[in-house]
């Protein structure tokens, strides 16, 4: 008798609700980059993630909104044509809720820090159109930033093993030239000034190694302190997405790559000693976007 109700009553209502189409998009947003570089559909749904905390009944424009989401939270492509609520539970299958977080600057350089941490060159030459990276990696919203993947990587402290010796806290090196959207003009990050993070509540409660969210603290830099006014909101990721492809003109999408994060690799190399001589540092390869 279940299974007859199964098949007969509840499959055909949850087919109906996940072939519903609730918009269009124009271009396939492919994931494959979401966990390493600037992409189209990270910057689509951290846009989503921003716009659905924005409309919080204490938001307000005083204190500067940017999204933030890991891109292991991004598990599919997005085609285009039609856009129906089952692909979306399929681009963001884990019912996360919307989170909100005030931070200070050196807070959210600390927190993108942590997610560029396990970016690496790929294994080929000129590796930077090859970089690893892993689902930390932090997809932005009203947000720019550069990253350095041959500079210092931030590193939370770990506990001595039988075979290896402990490792202590590091704050990484390898962010650079943050800036934030104030209205419409992007201006450099203040490490001292107040920040809203829009991010999911996984992110803001330290998944994917985000301490820099907790009231507790960042572990690579514990000098920047705990965040605060952590605001879980309630909805779910899957749900704010659908309701920002709605309020589109005519429900369509067209995300971009917008130049909001910039990758490169830099290398020491050694020039002929002249005098004293000296070693360079010279750019081997850049990646914006792609």
């Amino acid at each position: 008798a279940f299974q007859t109700a199964i098949t007969t009553s509840f499959k055909p209502a949850v087919d109906a609700l996940g072939n519903a189409v609730i918009g269009t998009n124009t271009a396939l947003l492919s994931n494959a980059n979401s966990r390493s570089r600037e992409n189209a559909l990270g910057n689509f749904l951290a846009d989503a993630v921003r716009a659905s905390v924005a409309k919080f009944a204490d938001e307000t424009p005083a204190i500067p909104l940017v999204g933030l989401l890991n891109g292991g939270g991004i598990r599919a492509n997005l085609d285009a044509g039609p856009i129906t609520v089952g692909e979306i539970l399929t681009v963001t299958p884990f019912a996360n809720t919307i989170s909100r977080v005030t931070v200070t600057g050196a807070q959210l350089k600390a927190a993108l820090e942590n997610g560029v941490s396990a970016l690496q060159p790929g294994a080929a030459v000129d590796a930077s159109r090859n970089i690893v990276g892993s689902g930390r990696f932090p997809n932005v919203s009203g947000l720019k930033y550069t990253v350095d993947i041959s500079k210092l990587a931030a590193q939370a402290p770990q506990l001595a093993t039988s075979t290896l010796p402990a490792l202590p806290a590091r704050p990484g090196q390898r962010i650079s030239n943050v800036q934030v959207l104030e209205g419409t003009t992007y201006v450099p990050l203040v490490l001292t000034k107040s920040y809203r993070v829009a991010t999911l509540n996984f992110v803001m409660n330290g998944g994917d190694g985000y301490s820099a969210f907790r009231t507790s603290g960042d572990l690579a830099d514990p000098s920047v302190g705990g965040a605060t006014g952590q605001l879980d909101s309630g909805p779910i990721d899957a749900d704010a997405v659908q309701d920002y492809i709605k309020a589109q003109p005519n429900a369509t999408i067209n995300p971009q790559i917008e130049d909001r994060i910039k990758v490169i690799q830099t290398t020491k190399v050694n020039l002929p000693m002249i005098g004293k001589g000296a070693p360079a540092t010279t750019p081997v390869a850049v990646l914006n976007g792609d």
